[in-house]
């Protein structure tokens, strides 16, 4: 059973869509070479300042169960751009004590589009193109370091096994769940 440990509201100021994970080693001290393997190192379009809520959970369960509560239609309406991942990382460095995991997803304007068809025509969703940017936290002399890695949303892993750790959902999402949910 996922427990929900506590929430907070943050705000992501806008970005123009250029930054990436992959490219930012200035940001993070190790980024997973499956970002520029796997394609992910894409650029996004602009956004303007996004609440985001950053909520802290314990309880060991695939990255799919620990999102599913605060899904409505599809694992779409979770993600953030990989410019918004970044600059939170940047700005609230000292507040990455725990593995934070972030919805992301790959895409362009053909495939956006290709999915809109799939989603509203088929009826079909299409998962295969959302990812997880987890962020491990890691001490370094000067402070907290971040390691960016990055996982399938699908992926049968499953974390939580000791610790606690959050997940960042953009706060105009469709629902609020319950606090405590169980799988």
């Amino acid at each position: 059973m996922l427990k929900e440990l506590s929430r907070a509201t943050l705000i992501i100021g806008a970005v123009n869509g250029q930054a990436t994970i992959a490219a930012a080693g200035k940001v993070f001290v190790a980024i997973h070479s499956l970002y520029k393997k796997w394609r992910l190192d894409r650029v996004s379009e602009p956004t303007p300042d996004t609440p985001v809520e950053e909520i802290r959970l314990e309880g060991e369960a695939s990255f799919a169960e620990i999102f599913a509560p605060y899904i409505k239609d599809e694992a779409d309406e979770l993600c953030l751009t990989q410019a918004q991942i970044r600059k939170l990382c940047e700005e609230n460095r000292s507040s990455f004590g725990v593995t934070t995991f972030f919805l992301f997803k790959k895409g362009n304007l053909l495939k956006r589009f290709l999915h809109w068809l799939m989603k509203n025509v088929f009826r079909y969703e299409i998962r295969k193109r959302i990812f997880v940017a987890v962020m491990r936290p890691c001490n370094m002399p000067d402070g907290i370091g971040i390691r960016a890695e990055v996982e399938h949303f699908e992926s049968a892993k499953k974390e939580g096994h000791c610790y606690p750790y959050r997940i960042v959902l953009p706060l105009n999402r469709p629902t609020q769940p319950n606090r405590s949910v169980a799988i």
